[in-house]
């Protein structure tokens, strides 16, 4: 059980299913008008197992939590006690993972409510290390903003229990005594709500000053008569607030109190910087974020976490190639102005871009010839450059022409000039080897024969030459360098010397034409 901060409801809940309300006189003890707001149940584990409970700072709205919930997990329940039909108000506000038992809560000086919990089964969870939190539980249904595991305990391990204990400072026993609310920090442009609702129906009249005690209405206050006006400062200011009971009058009936809404430094607000695109080589790591940019007490975390680092430092390193978004909050306030995010990609290069066999296969030639260097498809964003250039026809080609008088090594050193990475150069080299023509006897002509006569062609044969004569009709050996033949009239014989010792076509190849011609 619980009473409302201004003591004047007390608030039950029991593992069976009961959520009642009752009014309170803290002046005779007395309870009177009972609500009846919960779904009794049996003591057995479900659904409807209540054990903690509290109240808004406002009063008019109340969480329950379940503790023994197995079928879909505990869950925390608000009610608005200001609604037409309360029970009809109760709204899920947050579920709590399975095995999660939801304990006791408090709602402390800062006008936040603190939820113990602990892990049924798994005393390593982070339930047992964390208490959780209501940001604003005046707000309605999940704008109560629910903050699961918010509050780390410095390692300590907690368990469903905290202390249960009334407001004791109450004050002076009057039908509604100035509040003002707690201190407030807010973005620059924002605004605040102030104070509590007026609870008595108008028994008592409020006040609001700026401090400067001259103002009228105050310094950028909506209204300075009702219980909670919104500010809207430009620079921090404190608000005065009085309160007179028309029961006691003044002076006994009268009480202040005051608020500071401090409006947020530039130095408070954090920006987040991701850093730049970049491209890493394979095996390598990619910075984040920036080392300069960290401010002791910020929250930092980067996502996706995978790859990088430091998940939770402003400036780390990643492994991976993504999209990463940097969030960086400080955790003084909550309101915009107080968060920021950045995108930064980071991309591996891929070496497979790298044409294969840049130089081209080896070659040889014969002099005075030329061959094609290189490869054809070459990727475009590439440089090239050639060594020996005096025997290219463009040396800043991907496949240059090369013309050598002697055998030659050429070296191709290739860049991807979209980026300036080490792995983004590569480097391969080709030999064209120069042969030389080679020299043979020429065949002596054939005159003054007898048309069918047996004449003879050629020349000696040469140690290592293969021989191949046309037309070979009538001749005795068409392989052979000097054949015997009996053409019919003038004809004219060609002669082809081969080496096979040598590899370039016009080198290893020599045609002769030898004419016959008859009487």
């Amino acid at each position: 059980m619980t009473f409302s901060l201004d003591g004047t409801q007390l608030l039950v809940v029991t593992m069976s299913g009961i959520v009642d309300i009752f009014d309170f006189d803290r002046c005779t003890g007395e309870l009177s008008n009972w609500r009846a707001l919960g779904t009794p149940a049996p003591t057995t584990r479900g659904p409807h197992t209540y054990y903690g409970c509290s109240f808004s700072p406002d009063g008019t709205k109340i969480y329950v939590s379940e503790i023994w919930n197995d079928t879909s997990g505990n869950r925390v329940f608000q009610y608005d006690l200001t609604a037409p039909d309360v029970l009809a108000s109760k709204t899920v506000v947050f579920t709590a993972p399975f095995k999660v038992l939801l304990g006791q809560h408090q709602l402390g000086p800062n006008g936040k409510i603190y939820l113990s919990h602990r892990n049924e089964i798994n005393p390593q969870d982070s339930a047992d290390f964390y208490r959780s939190v209501i940001q604003n539980p005046n707000q309605s249904g999940v704008n109560c903003n629910f903050e699961y595991l918010q509050l780390y305990m410095a390692g300590r391990r907690g368990d469903i229990h905290l202390p249960n204990l009334p407001n004791y400072n109450l004050g002076p026993l009057h039908a509604q005594t100035a509040e003002a609310g707690p201190s407030h920090l807010i973005c620059p442009g924002d605004s605040v709500q102030l104070g509590y609702p007026d609870t008595t129906g108008g028994l008592v009249s409020f006040t609001w000053t700026d401090g400067v005690g001259s103002l009228n209405p105050p310094l950028a206050i909506s209204d300075a008569s009702i219980p909670q006006p919104w500010a809207r400062p430009d620079t921090t200011t404190w608000y005065y607030l009085q309160v007179v009971d028309s029961a006691y009058g003044i002076p006994c009936g009268m009480t202040w109190d005051s608020v500071q809404v401090r409006v947020a430094l530039p130095e408070e607000q954090p920006e987040a910087m991701a850093g730049v695109d970049t491209i890493f080589c394979p095996g390598g790591a990619a910075p984040l974020g920036a080392a300069d940019s960290a401010v002791s007490g910020w929250n930092y975390a980067w996502t996706p976490a995978f790859g990088v680092a430091a998940p939770s430092a402003p400036a780390t390193t990643t492994q991976a190639p993504g999209t990463y978004v940097l969030s960086v909050s400080n955790p003084i306030a909550a309101g915009s102005c107080f968060s920021d995010w950045d995108t930064v990609i980071i991309a591996q290069y891929d070496p497979s871009v790298i044409p294969a066999n840049l130089a081209g296969p080896d070659a040889v030639i014969c002099a005075g010839d030329t061959v094609q260097l290189g490869v054809a498809n070459a990727p475009s964003g590439w440089n090239y450059r050639w060594s020996s250039p005096g025997v290219l026809d463009e040396a800043a080609r991907p496949d240059p022409r090369a013309f050598p008088d002697a055998t030659t090594n050429f070296v191709v050193s290739a860049s991807d000039d979209r980026v300036a990475l080490p792995c983004a150069v590569a480097v391969d080299s080709v030999t064209v080897t120069v042969e030389q023509p080679f020299t043979h006897p020429l065949p002596a002509p054939v005159v003054r024969f007898c048309p069918g006569e047996c004449i003879t062609i050629g020349v000696a044969p040469q140690a290592g030459f293969q021989y191949a004569w046309t037309p070979a009709s009538g001749l005795d050996d068409p392989n052979a360098s000097m054949t015997r033949a009996r053409p019919n009239g003038t004809t004219t014989y060609t002669l082809t010397v081969t080496d096979p010792r040598l590899q370039s076509t016009n080198c290893r190849r020599q045609v002769y034409t030898v004419v016959a011609t008859a009487d």
